[in-house]
């Protein structure tokens, strides 16, 4: 029997479980064993780059969509012909965003298809807006307005008006990009080379975000993604910023009562940011047909549906997304919502290193901002920011 090596991004117990399950069905249909290896984020990145360097390795990937560039530029990835793209249903089947992760640059070539989906949210407290007297629909209608909440909540008493990623990790760069985005900035020059992060309007937009200081008690100040949703989940945060993993806790009850009854979502203004994994077939795979027979079956809709939507997970197939919880779950519908209207990180062969260093710079300067609240936001930026970009601007024109 042909046997496949297939590498995943672990997620959960109970979603590694439900894939094994799903793979038994591709196993009895195309009489092909695989083997599966699940590969945690702190060590995916160097293993796969093993892959790339020795030749050697798993026949089928899934790897975050800020990656792929890389391996494209090292030339380590199988192309997908048109044909192979129209048996997956063509870009139509696919979240646009999530389509043009799998290319490089203006080059309209496919070397990876989508798999999972990954947005920003706003979950806030109903009862909380209630008693500050903020108009529900309106409250997250801007990114003004949305200061203006936050200032209301903060006046009305709120202990923890807001809660959002401040440390180094990667969700804090996430949320960052929306205030970015918003005022007009981008991240990186179309060609790749430069840096736009100095230019006015991202400055703009940086300023307005690292400005959220003032809503951030102390009990809210240098926190990952995971200590946050954990303040919301348990009651103490009015609003914080989060991913679908949030809203999978909470619907499993796993938050106090008061947050499940008053629960709210909704899209951050302006671009939320949208991100994920693709599916990948290594250059090296010797079983390039079962390879491709795998990619097919698991972004399928049956499985974007019954493996990947059941497990709390997004899918990237739109007619997935077309389907409940997304369309039945008001909740589920705001994510989608997200997920169709966001942005991903601009194609670039370092995104990977640029991605890294700039989580490393915003954890510092929110820790210099929340250590010293009189220090001036544009002063922070200039310190840590504006030698970074000069650095990764040398790295990427040299």
């Amino acid at each position: 029997m042909t046997e496949l090596e297939f590498s995943i991004m672990y997620t959960s117990d109970q979603a590694v479980d439900a894939l094994r399950l799903a793979l038994k069905d591709f196993v009895k249909r195309h009489k092909v064993l695989v083997n599966l290896h699940v590969l945690t984020w702190d060590i995916a990145w160097s293993n796969l780059v093993k892959v790339a360097l020795y030749k050697s390795g798993p026949d089928v990937s899934e790897i975050g969509t800020t990656w792929i560039d890389s391996f494209i530029s090292m030339d380590v990835l199988r192309q997908f012909s048109m044909v192979e793209i129209s048996k997956l249903g063509g870009p139509a089947a696919f979240l646009p965003s999530a389509w043009e992760s799998g290319m490089f640059g203006e080059d309209s070539r496919v070397w990876a298809i989508p798999w999972l989906g990954d947005t920003r949210v706003i979950y806030y407290r109903r009862d909380f807006l209630g008693q500050a007297g903020i108009d529900e629909p309106t409250a997250f209608s801007t990114l003004d307005r949305f200061s203006q909440t936050l200032a209301a909540l903060q006046q009305a008493g709120a202990p923890l008006p807001l809660a959002i990623p401040t440390a180094q990790c990667h969700p804090t760069l996430h949320v960052f990009a929306s205030w970015v985005w918003q005022a007009g900035g981008r991240f990186i020059s179309p060609n790749g080379k430069h840096l736009l992060l100095n230019t006015p309007a991202a400055r703009t937009g940086i300023e307005a975000y690292f400005d959220l200081r003032r809503y951030l008690a102390p009990a809210a100040h240098n926190l990952t993604d995971s200590q946050t949703s954990e303040l919301f989940r348990q009651g103490q945060a009015a609003v914080t910023i989060s991913g679908h993993w949030t809203l999978n806790a909470i619907k499993q009850q796993d938050a106090a009562p008061e947050v499940v009854k008053n629960l709210g979502v909704a899209v951050i203004p302006g671009v939320p940011f949208v991100g994920g994994t693709d599916l990948v077939v290594w250059k090296n795979s010797r079983q390039s047909e079962a390879a491709l027979a795998l990619v097919r079956f698991l972004t399928s809709s049956q499985v974007q549906t019954e493996v990947v939507t059941s497990q709390g997970l997004l899918p990237t197939r739109l007619e997935a997304l077309d389907a409940p919880p997304f369309t039945s779950d008001p909740h589920y519908r705001v994510i989608s919502e997200s997920l169709k209207t966001g942005r991903r990180f601009q194609a670039a062969y370092m995104w990977g290193l640029i991605e890294d260093k700039l989580m490393v710079t915003l954890g510092k300067i929110w820790a210099v901002l929340l250590e010293d609240p009189e220090l001036d936001v544009d002063v922070a930026v200039a310190q840590y920011l504006s030698p970074l970009v000069a650095e990764l601007n040398h790295t990427l024109s040299s």
